[in-house]
């Protein structure tokens, strides 16, 4: 088995991440070995080397915690210990989105926020911004611990940055308001949709995020569409005629002529979930 002894024998950092590729395709074909693996490369990880090679370590490590579930817990406690003394902020955010991801959905999510909470007062604006949203992801999907991390941001609303404290503020917000409830499912073009149809609506009560579903959004998509090849259609239709009309030969017919049009069926090829959406025409 490798051993960090194996690893200080290279002095370039270039051979040591190829290395440590290496060592990520085998942790596919060898799945038992992942807690090795990740022993391993968190031994390696608190060794000097530049910023390529501690981000082909972390890398992958989370490769290996989002294969196996076994090793979620050890592997996501290296790497919080990792950032207590972690020199590079690109890393450390990274971390922490990982903590704040896969952090919650552990065994004993507490035992993280320690580690993120320091983050707070000891890194700069950057790192302490992540750790907010890090600390807030643990309180949407942790409903025991709501309260006590909102007692936390509190003090993040006084931070000399202002994106710290908008964040927290804002993320105070969303654990102390009753009834909260997710809305990771909902995409952001779904929510711009939602709010297009509210404000040209005549409707006197306020936006709820709550009232939003897959379903009624797809079908707004498919009316507005419709009614756009509707108009498109009427307007080809006139023209057609006009055009029809102009040739000598035709124009003694007058009102006699009719257009037979056939039926436009639509079909959506993109989920109602993407940025963009595709539909195909059919005529029957």
């Amino acid at each position: 088995m490798l051993t960090s002894t194996y690893i200080s024998i290279f002095e370039q950092d270039e051979h040591r991440v190829t290395v440590i590729d290496a060592i990520r395709s085998l942790c596919t074909r060898y799945p038992s070995k992942h807690r090795a693996f990740i022993s391993f490369l968190s031994t390696i990880l608190r060794d000097e080397g530049g910023f390529e090679y501690k981000q082909a370590i972390v890398d992958c490590m989370i490769h290996i915690i989002r294969l196996s579930e076994s090793v979620k817990d050890l592997g996501l406690l290296h790497l919080s210990e990792f950032i207590e003394d972690c020199e590079y902020t690109h890393l450390s955010i990274d971390i922490l989105h990982v903590l704040g991801e896969d952090g919650p959905l552990t065994n004993d999510p507490s035992k993280y926020i320690r580690y993120i909470y320091n983050r707070l007062f000891l890194e700069n604006a950057a790192i302490r911004a992540a750790a907010v949203s890090a600390l807030t992801r643990f309180g949407i999907h942790c409903p025991a611990l709501r309260r006590q991390l909102a007692t936390l941001l509190l003090r993040c609303m006084h931070d000399a940055d202002d994106e710290v404290r908008d964040r927290a503020t804002l993320c105070r917000h969303w654990l102390d308001v009753d009834g909260f409830v997710t809305t990771k499912e909902i995409a952001s073009v779904q929510v711009e949709q939602a709010l297009s149809i509210y404000l040209d609506s005549d409707t006197v009560d306020a936006f709820n995020l709550k009232n939003l579903t897959f379903s009624s959004l797809g079908e707004v998509n498919i009316i507005q569409h419709e009614k756009v090849l509707l108009d498109e259609q009427k307007g080809s239709t006139s023209s057609y005629m006009s055009a029809l009309f102009s040739i000598p030969e035709f124009a003694s017919l007058g009102g006699e002529v009719t257009v037979v049009q056939s039926k436009i069926r639509t079909e959506r090829l993109s989920n109602n979930t993407t940025d963009f959406t595709v539909n195909t025409s059919h005529r029957e």
